[in-house]
């Protein structure tokens, strides 16, 4: 027995080993392409939305190139809403933190630029709520953040809501699910159906980690007004 047991220790040790190295190797990636820390990168984004005082609605021609966005239908307005993403150039990642929105009645894109917005992200979803006690809204969950090198991501774990009467973003105070990106998110009445996902160390290694297929979670949104 002690000898079938031995490899197997010698197996994790091996893989702990393997992993110290890939994070030296990381870390040297980090060092020579200069890059800021990601809490320095959201940080600057922060300071720069506090520069911004009012609310502003200007036509553009079109969306930039990304992906990973969310595009959510409104029906009241007969409008399409999308929010965030990322593009790679074959070198660095960009992420987006822009709101657009399309006008299908008159065939024109709008950028919408508003204080207090979501940091830049990619994989969150959004969902359209309207109930009785809720006035037409964009909800907004989780999402990730990538290094331009892509080799830090840091995962959301915020509720977001877009009144889109006022145009105002509001961050949710409330307890919900862990940090995640890659989830599915559904409208059921005044509530929000989340499933699925997954999050990471913080690094490029071992970071698919899936949430049961058991988890779902209900986010009473109802009677946030």
């Amino acid at each position: 027995m002690g000898k079938k047991d031995k490899p197997k220790g010698n197996k994790a040790e091996n893989s702990k080993k393997s992993q110290r190295k890939l994070e030296l190797r990381l870390k040297k990636v980090e060092r020579q392409s200069g890059e800021s820390s990601l809490e320095d990168l959201i940080q600057s984004f922060r300071d720069q939305q506090k520069k911004i005082t009012t609310t502003t609605l200007v036509a553009i021609s079109a969306p930039t190139p990304r992906s990973h966005f969310s595009l959510v239908s409104c029906p009241d307005s007969e409008e399409l809403i999308m929010f965030g993403g990322e593009f790679f150039d074959g070198r660095r990642v960009k992420m987006f933190s822009d709101l657009l929105i399309y006008q299908c009645k008159v065939n024109q894109w709008l950028k919408l630029d508003s204080p207090n917005c979501p940091t830049p992200r990619s994989g969150h979803q959004a969902v359209y709520v309207k109930t009785e006690s809720t006035p037409s809204s964009i909800w907004i969950y989780g999402g990730e953040f990538i290094s331009p090198s892509q080799t830090r991501f840091y995962h959301y774990s915020d509720l977001w809501c877009l009144r889109l009467r006022s145009q105002k973003w509001e961050l949710i105070n409330s307890f919900g699910p862990c940090a995640r990106s890659g989830h599915r998110m559904i409208t059921c009445g005044n509530k929000i159906l989340l499933f699925g996902g997954f999050s990471d160390t913080g690094r490029l290694v071992s970071f698919v980690l899936m949430s049961s297929v058991k988890q779902l979670i209900l986010m009473i949104c109802g009677s946030l007004i």
